[in-house]
């Protein structure tokens, strides 16, 4: 026979029992709205990023040289497969003799690949320079509207944003882009001018904050289990490796 203690024990584990089951709903449902909120401004927090490499990058190649200006052009936007091989441009009917032909295909292949080199090189330069800050490509139309879309909705779902997203928004609403981008010309201005560069001294860029926690954060949120599985074998290895090494004398 069932007691009237078993009875009101069984009540309460059944009532923490729906509790609980309810918290869990809600937390899943919570996390599946939060991602979808995150979603939504993603991909265009990683144009913002990396807009000005990406302008960079599309520089198309110029020469004096028209006909090797075109050919480089064309190589440059031929099939990966056709760039390895060599053969992603047309050779200029003028040129009949084989020797030839094979000395413009290696000029050409030349001056792609070195061309290729500088314009990726200048493009990271100068976005670590700036440290991928959006305050230096807001005069762009299309960049301020995609901008002010992505400031805007998260002023409008503050409450899905983690504390250090609201936080940093909070600075970036009591400053300018002018002002932040100041601060970068002055530093660049000074680790020029300078025998050595500050390189501990940094921009507090708002603006790049929350654009980069964007990315970070719900790159974790939308992780699968294998890629967390994978974080935590890494973690548990290195750790076993530095334990296991530590005894060793150094070399």
């Amino acid at each position: 026979m069932i007691s009237l203690d078993t009875k009101v024990d069984l009540a309460f584990f059944l009532s923490l029992a729906s509790i609980l089951g309810s918290m869990v709903v809600y937390a899943k449902g919570r996390k599946i709205e939060k991602i979808r909120i995150y979603d939504k401004i993603y991909s265009t927090s990683e144009w913002l990023l990396m807009y000005e490499y990406n302008k960079l990058k599309d520089q198309e190649y110029e020469s004096e040289d028209k006909v090797l200006e075109k050919a480089v052009r064309e190589h440059a936007k031929s099939h990966d497969m056709a760039q390895f091989l060599g053969y992603g441009f047309d050779i200029p009917p003028h040129i009949q003799n084989e020797k030839e032909k094979q000395d413009f295909r290696n000029l050409v292949i030349d001056e792609f690949s070195k061309y290729n080199k500088a314009i990726s090189d200048q493009s990271w330069e100068t976005v670590m320079s700036h440290n991928q800050s959006p305050v230096f490509c807001i005069e762009n139309e299309e960049f301020r509207e995609k901008f002010d879309y992505v400031f805007s909705y998260i002023g409008e779902n503050l409450s899905f944003f983690s504390d250090t997203i609201r936080k940093r928004l909070h600075e970036a609403q009591n400053t300018t882009a002018d002002r932040v981008r100041h601060q970068y010309i002055s530093l660049q201005t000074l680790n020029t001018s300078s025998c050595q560069p500050f390189e501990e001294e940094t921009v507090d860029d708002p603006y790049v904050s929350v654009l980069k926690s964007i990315r970070y954060e719900y790159r974790g949120l939308t992780r699968t289990y294998k890629e967390k599985w994978d974080e935590i074998k890494w973690a548990i290895y290195s750790k076993w490796y530095k334990l296991k090494n530590i005894t060793k004398p150094p070399i």
